[in-house]
């Protein structure tokens, strides 16, 4: 008999509402990369994995697979984003990075190195290290995803992903602050 479950460490990257109760969730997994969920009625009052899926948080996972989208039947808390929702220039950085993420990987499987990259560097704009280290790492990522090249480094990041994508990312239109920090 097949395996239709799984339990994995999983970046939360975005929600949107469907249904009455329902969320749809955007997720970074270790085994399978980008995906895309449906949590069942997490958006009733009492229920304990709503405060879990909030973007940016780091969680473990448990999912049931099915033929249209996996289920996320659990969700236990690794590492809580709420110290960077302090200030507005945390809170921007922080969705940007979360944007990023959600523009540049497609729907499949990560390799182990770029995982793990990725959860470093939530983990370093969740201690809010300097900008030079996060850029430095975030290169990295961009580098292991294929999109850049060494001579591309004296560039912004963002800069460098709206050439990437070819259009310009969302959190600048209701997060307006000075765009050349990263």
């Amino acid at each position: 008999m097949k395996n239709n479950t799984q339990t994995s460490l999983s970046l939360v990257i975005k929600c949107q509402k469907t249904q009455e109760k329902d969320l749809l969730v955007t997720l970074i997994t270790q085994h399978e990369g980008k995906i895309l969920v449906i949590a069942k009625g997490v958006r009733h009052l009492n229920s304990s994995k709503k405060a879990y899926l909030q973007t940016g948080n780091l969680i473990k996972s448990h999912l049931v697979q099915t033929k249209g989208l996996s289920i996320l039947t659990q969700a236990q808390l690794v590492a809580d984003a709420s110290n960077v929702r302090h200030n507005l220039i945390q809170i921007r950085k922080f969705l940007l990075f979360m944007e990023i993420l959600d523009r540049l990987l497609v729907n499949e499987e990560l390799s182990a190195a770029i995982f793990q990259k990725i959860i470093y560097l939530h983990q370093l704009f969740l201690h809010q290290v300097s900008n030079s280290i996060i850029k430095q790492h975030f290169l990295e990522v961009l580098m292991l995803l294929g999109y850049l090249d060494c001579e591309s480094k004296n560039q912004s990041i963002i800069n460098q992903v709206n050439q990437i994508l070819g259009i310009d990312l969302c959190t600048f239109k209701y997060l307006s602050l000075n765009p050349n920090y990263i």
